[in-house]
This record gives structure tokens, C-alpha cells and sequence, in this order.
């Protein structure tokens, strides 16, 4: 695999990718364009092994007063990177990186995991995701929310037609 320096990736590798979000690889005050050097690189390994792949998600504040003492003025003066005035969807993991990793596997057709029996079909997800795909938007598991919860995403061109 290009780019491995230091032998086999084992099976069992854990494949944590910080700071892969729009706010970091799209323009914003945060761009950084070393993320953007690193894109393949890191598509390389989720391809390598999809399953082993985990995401980490900086969130910032809704504004700067739900934070307290440095964090607060550092907030203000980043105002922009609030969540009140960020555009939606910036916080979320790169589009693409995310369609590669792992987690699409629970959009496929009959897909259930965990051991707790239920009467659907598994059919649901993938169902809305093949919606959004035509739509030419995209549905996403949330991992570090609590129960199920997904976000999902439609162009603001669906919404103004």
C-alpha cells in the first residue's frame, strides 16, 4: 500500500481520522491545506480496510455564550465558526471520505447488526439512501450520538424549485 512506511497493516488496525470535516478541507478560517494533501492517502486506507475506519467530529458551540471564562472570548472571536453562524453541513466528516468508511454498510438492503431481534426487513436506510442519491444529496450515521441518529443532507436547490 503506497504510502506505509512501517510494515503490514494488521487486520485488527484501528484507522482514526481527526479533522477530516468540510470546516478544516473546504474555505473557511480553519482551512488547513495539509488536509487536503492527505485525502488520497487516507481514502487508501479506508479502502484497505472500511471497517476499521472511525471519524472523530470537532463540534463548535452554538455561540459563544454556552462556553465559559477563555473559552467564551475565544468564541467570540471566532464567531464565525459558531454553529449559528456556520453554514450547515460544515462540521460534517468530508463526503467522500465518509462514503468509503464502513458505516455505509448499514444502508445496505437487509442489513441489521447488533444482537436485539426486530420485525423489519432492514430495508429503511437503504431506502433513504437511494432517495437522497437522486436527489444528489446523502444520509449519514451519527456514532457518538446516543440510540440511532443520522444527519441527513438535501441540496437547497430541492427546497427553492
Amino acid at each position: 500500500m503506497i504510502g506505509i512506511k512501517f510494515g503490514k497493516i494488521e487486520r485488527e488496525t484501528i484507522h482514526l481520522c481527526i479533522d477530516m470535516q468540510r470546516i478544516f478541507l473546504e474555505p473557511s478560517p480553519w482551512f488547513c491545506p495539509q488536509g487536503i494533501e492527505i485525502l488520497e492517502p487516507i481514502l487508501a486506507l479506508i479502502r484497505h480496510q472500511p471497517y476499521n475506519s472511525w471519524f472523530s467530529q470537532f463540534m463548535t458551540p452554538n455561540n459563544s455564550s454556552e462556553m465559559e471564562n477563555s473559552w467564551e472570548r475565544y468564541y467570540e472571536y471566532w464567531k464565525p465558526l459558531t454553529q449559528d453562524h456556520l453554514e450547515k453541513g460544515m462540521l460534517d466528516i468530508h463526503q467522500g471520505l465518509f462514503q468509503e468508511s464502513s458505516t455505509p454498510q448499514i444502508f445496505e438492503k437487509f442489513s441489521r447488526f447488533g444482537s436485539q431481534k426486530s420485525g423489519s426487513a432492514g430495508l429503511g436506510l437503504a431506502i433513504c439512501r437511494e432517495i437522497l442519491k437522486r436527489l444528489e444529496g446523502y444520509i449519514y450515521y451519527l456514532p457518538d450520538k446516543r440510540g440511532a441518529a443520522f444527519r441527513v443532507v438535501v441540496p437547497n436547490r430541492i427546497y427553492s424549485e
